[in-house]
């Protein structure tokens, strides 16, 4: 039993490790075929240093050994990205700069690359996403993402004290079930006692349906915060959910490449922050312990809550995930 779930860790690091690289080589390969074609390579390059180049070609090799379609689908997909740039947007090209994963250009906040033409900045974000999948666009700390993104301390503070007080049922439903009480010994070393993990995907069964029991609370109390919101301050719901959404600059263009199980031919959508300009919302109900829908008339942007590596405080992530409705059409 160790074995096999020791296998299936080690496979899903081996996708991830494989899912990274092919994300940053995506942009690069959008990059350099934007410079290319501009003629503005050899300052790309320059703008790069040597150090990232030859980590670029370290990723390339291994992804042309190890997954071949998919090396070839980015070279493709870069080709693409390239020509309808330069055909939808007739501009003055200055620099095409690398601003993603392989850069730390964080006043350009979620951009990858960023387009110097005409004395202004455009701002590109690239995603490589498995068709009919989600793909993360934000991350936030459950006592922090109403105070963040939609400037409300209010409905912040009434949230936080809900997540406390489930927190607290929580730990006294745990402690009862080993007949203790939390008088006698902290919740840790009640944990190290009885042999557990304080990693949610490593509990019993029963003492794991205690946890989802929280976190259905917490995102029920979140699905309300969010659907009050909705209701009473519509105007500013729309522009608070645009980060969330992805498009921290009201700017940023998304260029999203949709691939299947084997890499086949590049479906390439484009959007950007109009997307939330629609009266057509609608905020689904809690699915399962975790998660709910806030549907768009281009997109659906899950909500969900992650706990933060262990459950012993109630700190928890809320996951924002996109998925465009339009990345099963061709480009």
């Amino acid at each position: 039993m160790a074995q096999t779930q020791n296998i299936t860790n080690q496979k899903k690091s081996e996708n991830a490790f494989l899912n990274e690289i092919r994300g940053r080589l995506l942009e690069f390969s959008c990059a350099l075929n934007l410079a290319q074609s501009t003629g503005h390579q050899a300052n790309f390059f320059r703008e790069l240093g040597d150090m990232t180049i030859a980590e670029i070609q370290q990723y390339e090799n291994y992804l042309r050994i190890n997954d071949l379609k998919s090396y070839q689908y980015i070279q493709q997909a870069g080709l693409i990205f390239s020509n309808h740039y330069r055909e939808n947007y007739k501009l003055k090209f200055d620099q095409i700069l690398l601003t993603g994963k392989f850069a730390d250009k964080s006043n350009f906040k979620e951009a990858d690359i960023v387009v110097v033409a005409d004395s202004c900045h455009d701002l590109v974000s690239i995603k490589l996403i498995k068709s009919n999948s989600f793909i993360n666009s934000k991350s936030a700390g459950i006592k922090s993402i109403f105070s963040k993104y939609f400037n409300n301390s209010i409905l912040q503070d009434k949230l936080n004290k809900k997540v406390d007080l489930y927190f607290n049922q929580f730990k006294i439903s745990f402690y009862e079930y080993f007949d203790r009480c939390e008088q006698e010994i902290t919740f840790s070393e009640l944990l190290k006692e009885y042999n557990l993990s304080d990693r949610p995907g490593q509990l019993p069964e029963d003492l794991r349906n205690l946890l989802f029991q929280f976190y259905r609370k917490c995102i029920e109390e979140a699905h309300h915060v969010f659907s009050w919101q909705f209701q009473h301050q519509s105007k500013e719901f729309h522009e608070s959910l645009k980060p969330l959404l992805g498009f921290g600059q009201a700017k940023m263009k998304v260029y999203s490449f949709v691939h299947d199980a084997n890499f086949s031919t590049p479906r390439m959508t484009v959007h950007d922050a109009a997307v939330t300009d629609t009266q057509k919302i609608k905020i689904s109900d809690v699915t399962g312990n975790t998660s709910f829908f806030i549907e768009l008339d281009q997109l659906t942007l899950q909500i969900r809550v992650k706990p933060m590596n262990s459950f012993l405080a109630p700190s928890m992530k809320v996951n924002c995930s996109v998925k465009f409705k339009d990345d099963d059409q061709g480009p």
